[in-house]
């Protein structure tokens, strides 16, 4: 993995904060665009 072969762990911590920072807004655009679009077929 390519977090791995970073220097130091002050890199590492701040990809892994963004990286949970995305997943957490890409969640809650989910849940919102889902609230308001129902699930159709």
């Amino acid at each position: 993995m390519w977090l791995l072969q970073l220097p130091g762990g002050q890199e590492l911590g701040v990809i892994a904060l963004f990286a949970f920072v995305l997943f957490a807004l890409a969640y809650t655009v989910q849940q919102f665009v889902g609230g308001f679009r129902p699930d159709r077929e």
